[in-house]
């Protein structure tokens, strides 16, 4: 019962959001890769920040061309589409968001691409697919899932001989064991609908748990945590800000916690990583 609430929260709250996504994100729903560790260059656009994130995800993870990509927690689609465009990936993406999912289907067809990327609704917590896929692409979804060991184990499961885990997350950071970054995790968790948020070392031991043979990791903390300024500077235009105040006090509240962020990064208690884990080859 306790998790079907939690899944139910999650969804309602994409749901109820996914207009302010589009004004604050826009097509991708994620952290902006800066490049650097204080404030924003001039002429720097947040989406080619969010598209930076991407591109080092999959540089990183080592993701070639033409591979049979699911992307878990794929938002309004905005990975996929670069995945399909960029490396001409076949992509399947699953939300739990059936809002979201209508916007992604929507620009799917202005898109044209069709033939390469399919989207379903389904619960990251309970995959079950026939096929097997040579990437499994997740960013800032592992976060809401309630037991991720089991993900991880269903990703192992899901991914051909030789195929990665790509995958980007919040996480607790090197401060999160002291009584403020304690707190300030905790008031973070309850605001971003994530139940937990285990350190990096715990993830890793985890992922080898699951049966990834290695993973590989790479804190980029300082590099992403300038997306959080930006957002508040732009829910601090009248516009944008009424908006979100007659959206609800559900939303109201989530925009307050953005200085959460901004705070937890700068106190270490929250860390961003990306990992890449490797499904051991055939005969190995």
């Amino acid at each position: 019962m306790r998790r079907a609430r939690a899944l139910t929260d999650v969804q309602r709250h994409y749901d109820r959001l996914a207009l302010l996504y589009r004004v604050l994100w826009g097509e991708h729903v994620h952290h902006g890769y800066w490049g650097y560790s204080e404030g924003r260059r001039d002429g720097d656009p947040p989406w080619r920040a969010q598209l930076r994130l991407i591109e080092k995800l999959v540089d990183f993870a080592g993701i070639g061309p033409g591979a049979a990509v699911l992307d878990v927690g794929c938002g309004t689609g905005g990975s996929a589409f670069w995945l399909a465009e960029n490396l001409r990936s076949h992509v399947l993406g699953i939300n739990i968001s059936p809002v979201q999912l209508g916007i992604a289907r929507e620009q799917l067809k202005l898109k044209g691409l069709e033939e390469q990327v399919r989207f379903a609704r389904m619960d990251a917590g309970r995959m079950e697919f026939e096929g097997r896929f040579d990437v499994i692409w997740t960013i800032e979804c592992v976060e809401h899932l309630q037991d991720k060991p089991r993900f991880f184990a269903s990703a192992a499961r899901l991914l051909k001989p030789g195929g990665v885990l790509a995958m980007a997350t919040w996480l607790a950071g090197p401060a999160a064991d002291t009584p403020k970054g304690e707190r300030l995790l905790a008031e973070i968790r309850e605001a971003m609908l994530c139940p937990s948020l285990p350190g990096a070392q715990d993830t890793l031991r985890a992922l080898g748990e699951a049966g990834f043979s290695r993973t590989d990791f790479r804190d980029i903390s300082k590099e992403v945590a300038p997306t959080w300024g930006y957002c508040v500077e732009i829910v601090e235009r009248p516009g944008v800000k009424t908006l979100s105040r007659v959206m609800g006090d559900a939303v109201a509240r989530f925009v307050d916690s953005f200085e959460l962020m901004i705070e937890g990064y700068s106190s270490r208690a929250l860390a961003y990583g990306i990992f890449a884990a490797r499904k051991a080859s055939a005969g190995r």
